[in-house]
């Protein structure tokens, strides 16, 4: 009896490239995508998601940017009107890159179950990018919708694979920011700092 491996075919000929570097994504044809850029605010880590989002979306992926702080909105368009109009997109696959406003843990549940529901459903690549990954991931288990949009995100980068759903998730720092799960998860880490050149 043979042995098969989950194999996602969508990874096996595509490449990311971040200018000086190009990442071959075959070697993630077995894990799909997990990543964490962490360091401080201003370093470029939203830009790093917004440029693998770019390239996925060229390649056949349905792009989620979950914009906290209504910065992506500007540049990508309106954000969908509500969870009905997100499942509809993440149904059709009509528009490559997808906005969703969600300032905190609270409007992020109804959105984030959708995602999982078009994920299980469709499987069908969609890249999920989760910018400033703290406000919807909790260091450790706490009351409330903190803790269900936590348990959301794990299981994201947990079950994700077999579904086609791959996560960039932005940190200003590796402790006390996200959930210990991501970080037990993730397959590339994006680190950046920020220096004063004459110190």
């Amino acid at each position: 009896m043979s042995r098969g491996v989950i194999n996602r075919v969508e990874l096996v000929d595509s490449v990311l490239d971040f200018g000086s570097v190009a990442i071959d994504l075959s070697e993630y044809a077995t894990t799909g995508l997990r990543i964490v850029a962490v360091g401080p605010s201003g370093i470029g880590k939203t830009n790093a998601g917004l440029l693998v989002a770019e390239q996925l979306a060229e390649q056949g992926w349905v792009c989620v940017l979950v914009d906290p702080e209504g910065e992506i909105a500007s540049m990508y368009g309106d954000p969908v009107a509500g969870v009905d109009e997100l499942a509809e997109r993440l149904e059709k696959r009509d528009q490559a890159i997808v906005v969703v406003a969600a300032r905190n843990a609270t409007e992020f549940i109804p959105y984030g179950n959708a995602i999982l529901e078009a994920a299980d459903a469709h499987r069908k690549p969609i890249f999920l990018m989760i910018d400033e990954g703290q406000v919807f991931s909790a260091p450790k288990k706490r009351k409330g919708d903190i803790g269900e949009a936590a348990d959301l995100v794990n299981q994201f980068a947990e079950r994700g694979r077999k579904r086609a759903l791959d996560l960039f998730l932005t940190a200003q720092r590796f402790t006390g920011s996200l959930h210990r799960s991501i970080f037990a998860n993730k397959n590339l880490s994006l680190i950046g700092c920020q220096e004063d050149p004459t110190a």
